[in-house]
């Protein structure tokens, strides 16, 4: 495994988690591909592999995984390269839209639409997919994909779904068919039911919840994200899980709300990066700091711009704000516009001390401001 890291890296792969003995668990390693997706290669101790359940026990099977990214060929062979053989049960196709590539598990099922309908009335999200099978996220935010089993293999399910279906009650029978009938007028129950803090026109802004780790080690392990953050240096599992989440997730008494929220594009449901409206002090609302760091798909598409906007109106609307404040490096131009067309102006040049200097930070920092009371003779009459 070690040896196959090594050769993940030589093919331009970024190592996120060296390799390293998980006990009894075996030897595991957690890269980033060269087409953006997080992995890990595994040596595992002991352990013969997951055994697949009798169709007769579950109303579903396992089918493959699939990678959705720009560039599916390179993928393909990369992975090829790095274990010696083509992957078995894997596929590798062109994100239909601009978003972040991971990999996702593809269930097969007899019944699509009552596995969506059931998921949905459970508080998950049906996701369609014009050019593939269609995702399903949970409350939490993990995501897998479901196809129509073909053959023999629908039959197996189609067995075992009517098994499972037998046993439920006709009172989830019944929120199954109604939720059913919202997907067919393309409304999500997940839409409604979820922990959605704010919308836009194209983002949805929700408190982030633990599962949302992998997300944000793929987001902190981008050089170019995180250029202006901290030079582009790798960022371990144990940082994100450490001190990244316990931040996103800390509540403040003062709005009664999260100070950051994880962003997604509405219409597919996919991770974007995240959005700080953060009050300064723990127990008064009046100075809250603007944040945003999105990940590369999303850039220059005006998210930033949309979600900042929104969040300042829900400040001085809602949250008890009286100033928005918004900093960065000096040299940061791309962050500089989205302030000034969230309506921010600038303050002040600045110098602060840096752990670890890192390029452009010779230049010092900015601060753009904006008050409510500006903020309200701007708004249209």
């Amino acid at each position: 495994m070690d040896a196959r890291t090594a050769v993940a890296a030589e093919n331009g792969a970024q190592i996120v988690v060296p390799p390293f003995d998980a006990g009894d668990r075996g030897r595991i390693a957690t890269l980033i591909d060269p087409v953006g997706a997080a992995f890990s290669l595994w040596r595992p101790q002991g352990f013969p592999g997951w055994p697949v359940p009798s169709p007769y026990e579950a109303g579903a099977l396992p089918h493959h995984a699939v990678l959705a990214c720009e560039d599916p060929e390179r993928a393909e062979h990369f992975y090829a390269v790095t274990v010696g053989a083509p992957l078995a049960r894997a596929a590798f196709r062109k994100a239909s839209i601009a978003t972040p590539p991971r990999w996702e598990p593809v269930v097969a099922v007899a019944d699509p639409e009552g596995v969506a309908a059931r998921a949905c009335a459970h508080g998950g999200e049906f996701i369609p997919d014009a050019e593939g099978p269609a995702r399903l996220r949970s409350p939490e935010g993990l995501t897998f994909r479901v196809q129509a089993a073909h053959g023999a293999e629908a039959v197996e399910a189609a067995q075992a779904a009517q098994g499972a279906r037998s046993a439920q009650s006709d009172q989830a029978a019944g929120a199954a068919r109604g939720t059913q009938a919202a997907l067919a007028t393309r409304t999500s129950s997940a839409a409604r039911t979820s922990p959605v803090f704010l919308e836009t026109d194209r983002l949805r802004l929700r408190p982030f919840t633990a599962a949302d780790a992998p997300h944000l080690l793929a987001l902190d392990n981008d050089p170019e994200v995180m250029r202006y953050i901290n030079g582009g240096r790798p960022v371990g599992a144990d940082d994100i899980r450490e001190r990244s989440l316990p931040r996103l997730l800390h509540d403040h008494p003062c709005t009664g709300t999260r100070g950051f929220w994880a962003a997604e594009e509405k219409a597919t449901g996919t991770f974007l990066g995240w959005f700080e409206l953060r009050p300064l002090a723990d127990h008064d609302p009046a100075v809250v700091e603007l944040g945003y760091r999105l990940n590369r798909a999303s850039w220059g598409r005006g998210y930033a711009t949309e979600g900042a906007r929104a969040l300042i109106r829900k400040g001085f609307t809602d949250l008890g704000a009286e100033r928005v404040t918004a900093n960065t490096m000096a040299v940061n131009a791309a962050s500089r516009r989205v302030m000034e067309k969230a309506g921010l102006t600038f303050l002040r040049a600045y110098t602060d001390e840096w752990p670890d200097a890192i390029e452009g930070s010779e230049h010092g920092e900015v601060e753009y401001v904006l008050t409510r009371e500006e903020w309200g003779n701007r708004r249209p009459a």
